[in-house]
């Protein structure tokens, strides 16, 4: 039978496949759902703001492009969320500037792979992700998936 003490060997918190899984899944869903949020955030904002010259021409109205943004974003969140899952497998945690350049990095990938519709600006939506990244780690790392760097 095995004991409870700390010096028995047993291991406190999650293992690395369970953080390394968790990172995955919480990067795929909690990122994307994230870009839907601030994308319905912006397009309803930007009138009250007066911002709604950078808004470009024939957008659809919000819930449809935070629909399309989160279906979107399903495929950078999760490529974010792959690579830096590997780095928790090893590590069990990575720093805040690793988050940002996954998601920056895996934003611009899959805006070559997948182009984005005529009008929009990729550097600041690629500041976005790259913020969003570093959300979602901020989420494990409250969460305990994470341990503090």
């Amino acid at each position: 039978m095995k004991g409870n003490s700390a010096n028995d060997g047993e291991q406190d918190g999650p293992s690395n496949g369970q953080r390394a899984l968790y990172t995955f899944l919480c990067y795929s869903l909690v990122g994307s759902f994230l870009t839907g949020f601030v994308t319905f955030a912006a397009l309803i904002l930007a009138g009250p703001l007066r911002l709604d010259a950078l808004v470009p021409a024939g957008m659809p109205n919000a819930g449809a492009a935070a629909i399309a943004a989160f279906v979107w974003s399903a495929v950078p969140a999760s490529l974010s969320g792959l690579a830096l899952a590997l780095v928790v497998w090893r590590k069990r945690t990575f720093p805040w500037i690793a988050a940002a350049a996954a998601g920056g990095i895996a934003f611009m990938l899959a805006a070559i792979a997948m182009p984005l519709p005529a009008g929009l600006a990729l550097t600041p939506l690629t500041a976005l992700a790259a913020f969003i990244g570093i959300a979602v780690r901020s989420v494990l790392a409250g969460g305990g998936i994470l341990l503090e760097t």
